[in-house]
């Protein structure tokens, strides 16, 4: 019988997964259907079937056959496994969410911080946009390299959301961007006045002042993060440092150097831009999201 092209040989070393059987229960009876074995070597029969030699799952040096014309298989690259390890551990994630956090608080733990990162990466291609209106060459090269992270970033976030979650977290995001358009206005002044202040002679003050927004909302998504990681330990007993996401640490170096800022003469802290976000913190808690 010979062997299905469609179905690809494995390497030995490789993860194998029986899928289908067309012989008795009787024959091979350890190769059940979801079975997974480390492949030994490939070999073949007198007429071409290809046998696949697998780890007897108890005897040291023992094998098993998979015979090609018996069995089905798919090949398990390293890749494909650690993904379905993250998937499990994904989906105990949730279940542990469920089982001690309220609805609220499982928002504000898994969904309000894709929010702020939204947040953060939307002013930071404010940003980009307006250096390329103004041609800024030196800002190219790191232009060229943001819209590398956010390809990264989605790459990243994909591993657990699918694109139609993708698209909800970035309607949902301008959705709350719109609904509170005055306070995030009163932001953008904010900075910007304070921008003047500090260094009145710096040209770009409006791509600088966007730079600047990007950079507010990650050093907010990091509040959250170590609040976030302090309710967690408080009610499971797990505590864990806060690390921000590297993606997300890059970008916001990116963001420094589109801001340029000479000196430390820029007040993070100045008490308007404190105010302002503040209350757009409090808009972000207290807002009913939509959770598909």
């Amino acid at each position: 019988m010979k062997h299905n092209i469609k179905t690809p040989l494995p390497l030995p070393g490789q993860y194998i997964e029986i899928t289908s059987r067309t012989c008795s229960d009787r024959v091979s009876p350890l190769l059940t259907v979801g079975s997974r074995f480390i492949v030994r070597r490939v070999t073949a029969l007198s007429d071409g079937t290809p046998v696949i030699e697998v780890a007897h799952p108890s005897r040291r040096r023992g094998v098993l056959r998979v015979n090609a014309a018996r069995f089905t298989w798919r090949v398990m690259t390293i890749e494909a496994l650690q993904e379905e390890k993250f998937k499990k551990d994904v989906a105990a994630d949730v279940v542990r969410l469920t089982r001690h956090f309220s609805t609220r608080e499982q928002i504000d733990i898994a969904f309000v911080p894709l929010i702020l990162r939204h947040v953060a990466w939307t002013y930071a291609f404010r940003a980009v946009t307006k250096s390329a209106e103004y041609k800024i060459d030196f800002l190219k090269k790191i232009s060229r390299r943001i819209r590398q992270l956010r390809d990264d970033y989605c790459r990243e976030i994909s591993r657990d959301l699918d694109v139609r979650h993708r698209l909800h977290i970035e309607q949902q995001t301008e959705q709350f961007m719109h609904a509170f358009a005055h306070d995030f206005t009163i932001l953008w002044f904010s900075v910007s006045r304070e921008l003047k202040r500090a260094y009145p002679a710096l040209p770009y003050d409006d791509l600088r002042t966007c730079a600047i927004l990007s950079m507010l909302f990650i050093r907010l998504h990091d509040e959250q993060g170590r609040r976030m990681n302090g309710l967690i330990a408080s009610r499971l007993g797990v505590s864990t440092p806060y690390i921000r996401m590297p993606i997300i640490d890059e970008l916001y170096r990116c963001m420094e150097a589109f801001a340029g800022l000479p000196s430390d003469g820029f007040r993070f802290d100045e008490p308007d831009i404190t105010m302002s976000l503040k209350i757009i913190e409090n808009n972000l808690n207290k807002t009913e999201f939509e959770i598909l």
